[in-house]
């Protein structure tokens, strides 16, 4: 009986093994190094670039003018379950997307405009409306806040602000243009305040009244690639460093500490004192951060493929593999 029990076990761990392996299949992934242990990938139709993560569903922007769906509730066995193609009403990708707690994504797709895409059902995705009019590359959305639902959005040399009031429903509130060599590459939203970052500066508005924004601090930064939030602190990304400020009060953002690189980034994400910076070699470094913002390297991996994009959930990191699709990984130890 024992011996029986002993084999029945061996059979399923074999069985487990065999499942990991075709959802990771090794001349795709990378060898694991350091802290890094890569748990699963999948790859998706064209190419990943973009992500959003409403969890268990990682939605991605794959290629142009196509939006694929992954399920990552069971993180060692990730899988695409479901893909959208509207080429008849684009031919540019998504460069940027959110999903509202109405299950809608708000996606920019730049000269082919602002689109809603209706995810309520994951496993049937469609096109619910679109602009072509509104040229939109980057979005935000701070919902439940002190006004109400609230989506930004912002272009080459536009911003807008909007009120979400029915499932893929939008009321502009306000909005700005502006004549100038200004380009605006990223927007955040988090109401009564709102961050733009341009190729000159990160400007920050003041939006406790969303239908007048003002313009209260100009941060003059040359080469921005992306921002992220962390508490009351903003981590700037540029062609060649990453920037802390102390936006605890937004009127009087600091700047506290900067890091220069030798190779660019593309990416970056900070949690639970963790860093991870994507390089264009290919390479990602792994640093923890202390309480005085020093950074300590942990390790690296390279990988095959440049990653444009990570989202995180409870220890898992999800990446946008440029001609592959999307990795996840856990940090060992931390």
């Amino acid at each position: 009986m024992r011996t029986k029990i002993i084999l029945l076990l061996l059979l399923l761990l074999s069985m487990m093994s065999c499942k990991l392996t075709n959802n990771t299949p090794s001349n795709n992934l990378p060898d694991d190094t350091g802290s890094f242990d890569i748990v699963s990938g999948v790859s998706v139709v064209n190419s990943a670039t973009a992500l959003t993560l409403d969890y268990p569903y990682l939605f991605v922007s794959d290629g142009n003018a196509r939006l694929t769906c992954v399920d990552v509730m069971t993180p060692w066995h990730i899988e695409r379950i479901s893909s959208l193609n509207f080429f008849n009403n684009s031919s540019d990708p998504i460069l940027d997307l959110v999903r509202d707690s109405r299950n809608m994504i708000y996606a920019g797709m730049g000269n082919s405009g602002f689109f809603t895409l209706n995810t309520s059902n994951p496993y049937s995705l469609n096109v619910q409306s679109f602009n072509t009019d509104i040229k939109c590359k980057s979005l935000s959305i701070d919902e439940n806040n002190g006004y109400g639902n609230l989506l930004a959005i912002s272009g080459d040399s536009f911003w807008k602000i909007y009120e979400i009031i029915g499932a893929g429903q939008i009321l502009q509130l306000s909005s700005q243009e502006f004549m100038s060599e200004k380009n605006y590459r990223k927007i955040h939203i988090d109401y009564p305040y709102m961050y733009l970052g341009s190729n000159f500066s990160v400007d920050i508005y003041d939006i406790s009244n969303p239908f007048l924004p003002q313009l209260i601090k100009s941060e003059t930064l040359y080469y921005f690639k992306d921002f992220k939030f962390v508490g009351d602190r903003m981590l700037v990304l540029t062609n060649n460093q990453l920037i802390f400020y102390d936006v605890s009060n937004p009127y009087y953002a600091n700047l506290l500490t900067q890091y220069t690189f030798n190779i660019s980034p593309t990416s970056f994400f900070c949690e639970n004192g963790n860093l991870l910076i994507s390089f264009d070699n290919k390479q990602m470094l792994h640093y923890v951060i202390s309480d005085q913002y020093a950074l300590t390297e942990i390790s690296s991996i390279q990988f095959d493929h440049l990653v444009q994009d990570i989202e995180y959930y409870e220890g898992y990191y999800f990446l946008a593999c440029r001609d592959y699709g999307v990795l996840c990984l856990q940090l060992d130890g931390y």
